[in-house]
């Protein structure tokens, strides 16, 4: 083997070592933005999800809802991914756009790697890559508090809506469907009341 044919392979074997390095590079903070980037799409999966992530996403990020729709319209990005876009934006301090983020994401980068890459260069430092994965982890749980706000609020609406009937029935001596029970004490005592009154008056005629 000659000097060349040696220096050839070693640096073949140095590009596969580099590439074996960045494959792997920011695996741990990938998983959890995986799974961050999952309980959010699965949020916008559940009924009247879209709209509370939506409002998720615009709230935490100081952003308009009709840009996290014109942005999800023009990546072709899910909501989870949405998320994490934004939340490494925020980890930069500016430095690098929502579109710059995404172009390395979409030019076969895992978002681990990203991060990773961003890292590398200075643009993120070692404090801000925890908030990353929070931010993501935050827009699912700000979704699902609203969803369930949405639906706490529905169901007291609908309980306002029956007691009303229920009290406009009884006004009208009419039965709503439920057993109406006077206040303790009070229809007793009116009841005994009536009876001797209405005796004492046929009593008379």
């Amino acid at each position: 083997m000659d000097f060349f044919t040696g220096q050839r392979m070693l640096i073949g074997l140095g590009l596969l070592a580099l590439a074996a390095a960045l494959a792997g590079a920011g695996e741990p903070v990938a998983r959890e933005l995986q799974a961050a980037a999952a309980a959010v799409n699965q949020e916008s999966r559940d009924p009247g999800g879209p709209s509370h992530v939506v409002t998720a996403l615009a709230a935490l990020f100081d952003l308009g809802a009709e840009t996290i729709e014109s942005e999800r319209a023009a990546t072709g990005l899910g909501f989870g991914e949405i998320a994490i876009a934004h939340a490494i934006v925020e980890a930069t301090g500016g430095a690098r756009t929502f579109q710059q983020v995404v172009a390395m994401k979409q030019s076969g980068l895992g978002w681990g790697q990203v991060v990773h890459a961003l890292h590398n260069e200075g643009v993120i430092d070692q404090e801000h890559l925890g908030p990353i994965v929070s931010q993501a982890r935050r827009t699912a749980a700000v979704a699902g508090a609203l969803r369930e706000a949405a639906a706490t609020s529905k169901g007291k609406g609908r309980g306002e809506t029956a007691s009303s009937e229920a009290r406009a029935g009884r006004d009208a001596g009419e039965s709503p469907g439920l057993p109406v029970v006077p206040p303790e004490g009070v229809g007793h005592g009116q009841g005994r009341g009536g009876g001797t009154g209405q005796g004492g008056g046929r009593g008379g005629r």
